[in-house]
C-alpha cells in the first residue's frame, strides 16, 4: 500500500509488449471507447506537479488493519453484485478511513472508485482530487480524474492527467490506456496506431 514512486521510462521492448496488451484491451468487446459509469462536470483543475508529490512510504500497521477491514467488508457486501442501496454505507466506510488517515491515499482513491461505480461522478472527482492532495504522484488517481474529464468531453485536460499518470508510474497501464482510448475516440489512424502513439512508439 505504498504511495506510487516515479520510475524510469519503460524500455523499448517492454513498451512494445504494452502496445500489444493495450491493443487487446482497447479492442475487447466494446467496439469503442469505454463507456463512462458516471457523468461529471468538466471543471477539473490542472494535475499536480510531480515534484510536489509526497515521498514513498509504507502504511502503518494500524492503517493497514483498518483499510483491510473495509476492503473485506466491501467484498463480502458485494459478493453477489453491488446493490445501489449499499453505496452510501460502503463509500462512507472508505471515507472514514481516509479521514482518519489523511496520508493513506489508497483509502481516498477507493472511496472515489466506489462513488464512480455508484454513478456519483462529482463525488468521485472530489475524492480522487483529495487523493492527489495527499500524493500527487498516485497514478491510479491521476488516470481516474483523466477518465472523468474525458467522459465530460474535456479531452485536453484528460490527456494532461493521463500523461501525468504515465510519468508518475510508467509501469502502470492506466495512463497509457487512457491516452489510447482518447486517441481512438478521435479516430487517429485506427486503433493500433492510436495505441502506439499513446505509449510513445
Amino acid at each position: 500500500m505504498n504511495a506510487v514512486k516515479p520510475e524510469p521510462t519503460i524500455p523499448t521492448a517492454r513498451r512494445r509488449r504494452a502496445v500489444g496488451a493495450l491493443v487487446a484491451l482497447a479492442m475487447a468487446g466494446c467496439g469503442g471507447a469505454e463507456k463512462p459509469r458516471a457523468k461529471t462536470a468538466a471543471d477539473v483543475p490542472p494535475p499536480p506537479k510531480l515534484g510536489e508529490a509526497a515521498p514513498q512510504r509504507a502504511a502503518t500497521a494500524a492503517e493497514k488493519a483498518d483499510f483491510d477491514k473495509v476492503v473485506a467488508d466491501y467484498q463480502a457486501a458485494t459478493e453477489k453484485g453491488l446493490d445501489p442501496a449499499q453505496c452510501p454505507k460502503l463509500t462512507k466506510a472508505y471515507a472514514d478511513v481516509a479521514d482518519k488517515y489523511p496520508r493513506l491515499t489508497e483509502a481516498r482513491y477507493n472511496e472515489g472508485a466506489l462513488k464512480e461505480r455508484c454513478k456519483d461522478g462529482d463525488g468521485a472527482k472530489k475524492a480522487y482530487l483529495a487523493a492527489l492532495g495527499s500524493n500527487g504522484a498516485h497514478a491510479p488517481s491521476l488516470a481516474a480524474v483523466g477518465r472523468l474529464a474525458a467522459a465530460a468531453g474535456d479531452e485536453a485536460r484528460a490527456m494532461e492527467y493521463f500523461s501525468q499518470a504515465v510519468k508518475a508510474d510508467p509501469k502502470s497501464p492506466f495512463g497509457y490506456l487512457g491516452r489510447a482510448l482518447v486517441l481512438r475516440e478521435r479516430g487517429r489512424n485506427g486503433t493500433t496506431e492510436a495505441v502506439q502513439e499513446a505509449v510513445g512508439e
